[in-house]
């Protein structure tokens, strides 16, 4: 649509709106995830952990919030209404290839969301040894279903007075705080453990934590490597900034046809991912993006045309 006057992307939207179910649409994006291909990525990046990334991708929305699929969302770009899709990743040396995508209704139940994204993963024979999240999952419903699954997690701290708390506590950091209790409104607890770590790394010192129930034996004489094991959650080139530079600008308020320009969007992000990891003569120690996101769609303009 940029490259040629007066076509845009809701010139699809008639032909879309009636065509497309999301269950269509989401097997579709199963049926371009292959474990063929996984299998290639996992071999290219040997690693000994399966490390899992789980997000939501809020897209802005400006229109009536009563469309399907919108939700509300922290204000942003003057407006507190959105598209979100929640997404699937697998992480290797850094790297993030987007496994599974679905479109999150209003109120929807995380651990209906999480295990969602475990049976995919299931399907596809991966079993995730640890999965890195955001602080939207935050809750002592999610923690408990970790905890019956046992499956790790990586999280960051909610900074709250509980957490202050803490960190007065310290005589120094990092610290380890085991049994961090984590309580909610029906007052349920969970108990997981709580990293603080002090960091350095900028100008200005910055204290943050993270909660987790990773073995400690596993970290405890390199607290900081749970760091940089949740900085892989951004990736080499901040996936989803590149990702958005894939992303196919429209108005439209069909929650369907959304969610299927999103899919197509993480499938060429993908394809991208895909050819940079083949194009560096397999030298994992020293990946490098070969070629860049606007070179790649200048590629695919060209064979098309």
């Amino acid at each position: 649509s940029k490259r040629k006057e007066g076509t845009t992307a809701d010139n699809a939207l008639l032909h879309l709106r009636d065509k497309t179910t999301i269950e269509g649409i989401c097997q579709m994006g199963r049926y371009f995830i292959s474990r063929y291909t996984l299998k290639l990525i996992q071999r290219k990046f040997p690693t000994l952990k399966c490390i899992i990334a789980i997000d939501f991708t809020p897209e802005a929305f400006y229109g009536d919030k009563n469309c399907e699929y919108v939700t509300g969302y922290e204000p942003k770009d003057g407006t507190y209404y959105c598209f979100k899709f929640f997404t699937v990743a697998l992480v290797v040396k850094g790297i993030r290839f987007l496994l599974f995508a679905y479109p999150v209704y209003r109120g929807d139940d995380k651990i209906k969301i999480i295990n969602q994204a475990l049976e995919f993963l299931n399907a596809f024979w991966i079993k995730p040894d640890i999965l890195l999240l955001d602080r939207e999952f935050y809750e002592t419903d999610v923690f408990a279903l970790f905890r019956e699954k046992r499956i790790n997690f990586l999280m960051p701290a909610k900074q709250d007075s509980h957490f202050e708390r803490a960190l007065k506590e310290c005589k120094e950091l990092p610290a380890v705080f085991q049994a961090y209790e984590i309580s909610n409104s029906m007052k349920e607890s969970e108990w997981v453990d709580l990293v603080i770590i002090e960091d350095d790394e900028h100008e200005e010192k910055h204290i943050y934590g993270y909660v987790t129930n990773i073995p400690v034996a596993e970290y405890r004489d390199d607290v900081l490597a749970l760091r940089d094991l949740y900085k892989q959650r951004w990736s080499i080139e901040t996936s989803h900034r590149v990702h958005d530079n894939f992303r196919i600008k429209t108005c439209c308020k069909e929650g369907n046809v959304r969610y299927f320009f999103f899919v197509v969007s993480m499938l060429l992000y993908n394809l991208w991912i895909y050819i940079n990891l083949f194009m560096n003569d397999w030298k994992v120690e020293n990946f490098e993006i070969k070629i860049t996101a606007d070179e790649l769609k200048n590629e695919l303009i060209d064979f098309f045309r």
